[in-house]
């Protein structure tokens, strides 16, 4: 396993927290698995990502994954600050100081910059997220399928769950793809809204690989129905669930 890696061999649940600034970096180091520093946000605030970047990994000491997330998957990068090829020239910039970095499935770059990943040694997640429904769970499965051909590290889908059914199609695409034989790349699944909050803290216990949450008082929902880690942790100790917390990492110099 590869130093950049070692996170995608967990024997446990792994927790994520998104942020999007500096005041939020070391406490989110301190409190998850993986955060994941999101960007696009950060340029939404009007500051210079890459500058705002070097300051957090200072202050993190897990492993970080870097995502400039579009517009039509629940982020903030659209056309007006520059399109898909100004987007390409920002994941060039952030590869070195981040050991993960989370692509589209749909994005016009995305062989690129798995390509160039593999290139610099860093795990490569590539997402999909569905903000109109839940399809069934051969949909899901065939979704799941087309991203396994890009060949990337890991695996991450999330649904807008309109009915607790929609949960359900879930379910059976997460065990249909675990009892799969061979060997198979991690895989993150979950419902947003209301009625997929439960995924949240449920899946990951059957065999979902990484939930997303965010810290309480000092962060930010970045998805309809997620909760925050705080609340996480306590209903997993509640259930007798054992939750990893990742192994801390020594920076360089930056």
């Amino acid at each position: 396993m590869e130093k950049n890696k070692w996170f995608l061999s967990a024997r446990k649940p792994l927790i994520a927290v998104s942020i999007k600034d500096v005041r939020s970096a070391k406490a989110a180091g301190s409190a998850a698995d993986l955060v994941e520093v999101r960007l696009d946000k950060i340029i939404a605030g009007k500051k210079k990502p890459i500058d705002e970047l070097r300051k957090m990994v200072r202050l993190i000491n897990v492993p970080i994954i870097g995502t400039i997330r579009k517009l039509s998957d629940g982020g903030s990068w659209g056309g007006h600050q520059g399109g898909e090829k100004k987007r390409l020239e920002l994941f060039r910039g952030i590869y070195k100081y981040v050991q993960a970095v989370d692509i589209e499935s749909n994005s016009t770059i995305r062989n690129v910059v798995l390509e160039e990943l593999k290139s610099e040694k860093k795990a490569s997640i590539i997402s999909y997220h569905d903000f109109r429904g839940t399809g069934n769970r051969e949909e899901i499965l065939g979704k799941i399928d087309e991203m396994l051909g890009c060949n990337a590290d890991m695996l991450k889908l999330a649904y807008m769950a309109k009915k607790f059914e929609d949960t359900l199609e879930l379910f059976f695409a997460l065990s249909g793809y675990l009892g799969r034989k061979g060997i198979k790349p991690p895989i993150s699944i979950m419902a947003m809204g209301e009625i997929g909050t439960y995924t949240r803290f449920m899946f990951p216990h059957l065999g979902s690989y990484v939930t997303y949450g965010y810290m309480e008082n000092i962060g930010h929902k970045y998805a309809p129905g997620q909760i925050s880690i705080q609340l996480l942790r306590e209903i997993w100790t509640a259930f007798g669930f054992n939750a990893s917390k990742g192994k801390k990492i020594k920076r360089p110099g930056c």
